[in-house]
């Protein structure tokens, strides 16, 4: 059995490369999430690098324990998408105007 501390980096992630590549940014998504599209369509845009992974599309236990360990380190409740950014902050759901302060992108009126 894996490690539960590793868990985060052991996952087998989809990688985007973008031009915006100065954060270490990893998106924690469901499939079939409206907000999760709208999510990785909005870092699209803004051209970032970031890796994700749609955990409903891995093992139930396996999900079960990268919750745990998103809770543990970063003190949330995972509500799908989720945003770690820089492994040091993580936002839960997808609030365009909470993602554009978190990634230092202009507030647009």
């Amino acid at each position: 059995m894996e490690d539960t501390d590793d868990i985060i980096e052991q996952l087998e992630y989809n990688r985007r490369e973008g031009n915006n590549n100065g954060r270490q940014l990893i998106v924690f998504s469901l499939s079939t999430c409206g907000f999760c599209k709208r999510a990785l369509s909005f870092l699209d845009k803004h051209d970032f690098s970031y890796r994700f992974i749609h955990l409903d599309q891995i093992e139930p236990e396996r999900k079960r324990r990268v919750k745990d360990v998103l809770r543990a380190r970063f003190n949330i409740s995972p509500i799908f998408p989720v945003l770690v950014v820089d492994d040091k902050r993580a936002l839960t759901g997808f609030t365009e105007l909470q993602w554009r302060k978190a990634l230092q992108l202009p507030v647009e009126e």
